[in-house]
């Protein structure tokens, strides 16, 4: 009954907004676990294509809210504005990646995050996906023989290579399920019970790899960074 209804056309709006809800909430509670508070903002609108701003104090990221009750694999979004996706200013730069839309335009940063619904008869459990620039770099660079990596690749240069205000598809598989709600605020780069600086490390390796960071000059530590990256990933998603 639950899933007949939430499913039904009429009340996808509804269904978005408990859903929401839901996310915020759980964010907020594996944001106590670690001993802050992390503040939320709603957008009213969603022209700009995110749904809601993530503060954790250091950083903002703003999220664009994706649902679905199929296979992850089968998922597929069209509409994703590039912008949303290219990293900050300065970590698009020295990653290196050629994204047409610097200079002039610039991306905010923001990532995708994918709810996928299990119904039992009376609730409704959510795993999170997600996805940016910086995930999709480290599936597709340090993680290797990772089974997405070629999704995530392909996702990479379909941002490299669209306009400005334009929008990309993503896949299912270019998505990461992180292993629990403290992981998610990690792979976001957010403060977390799970804290690493896998981050950092991606975007030193990725500027060294494309030769675009001064540490060019400690080329050999380049593989020490993608083992990080590629450790940290591992940490982050395995159940």
């Amino acid at each position: 009954m639950l899933k007949e209804f939430l499913t039904t056309n009429k009340n996808l709006r509804a269904r978005e907004t408990i859903l929401r809800h839901r996310f915020i909430y759980d964010v907020m509670l594996a944001a106590a676990r670690s001993r802050y508070h992390l503040s939320v903002f709603v957008s009213e609108t969603d022209v700009d294509g995110y749904d809601l701003i993530l503060d954790d104090g250091n950083l903002a990221r703003k999220i664009q809210l994706k649902t679905t009750a199929g296979n992850i694999e089968d998922f597929k979004d069209n509409g994703i504005h590039v912008r949303a996706l290219i990293p900050s200013p300065s970590d698009a730069r020295a990653m290196g990646l050629g994204f047409k839309s610097i200079p002039p335009w610039t991306g905010y940063g923001g990532a995708v995050v994918l709810k996928k619904l299990h119904f039992n008869k009376k609730e409704i459990d959510v795993d999170y996906y997600v996805s940016d620039a910086y995930i999709a770099a480290a599936i597709g660079f340090c993680c290797n023989n990772h089974p997405h990596s070629r999704a995530a690749r392909g996702l990479l240069k379909r941002i490299q290579n669209a306009d400005s205000f334009g929008r990309v598809a993503v896949y299912g598989r270019a998505f990461l399920r992180p292993n629990s709600v403290d992981a998610l605020l990690c792979l976001l780069g957010l403060k977390s019970r799970a804290a690493n600086n896998w981050i950092t490390n991606l975007v030193t390796y990725m500027g060294i790899k494309n030769g675009t960071m001064q540490e060019q000059r400690r080329i050999r530590l380049k593989e020490n960074f993608r083992q990080n990256v590629s450790r940290s990933i591992l940490e982050l998603t395995q159940r």
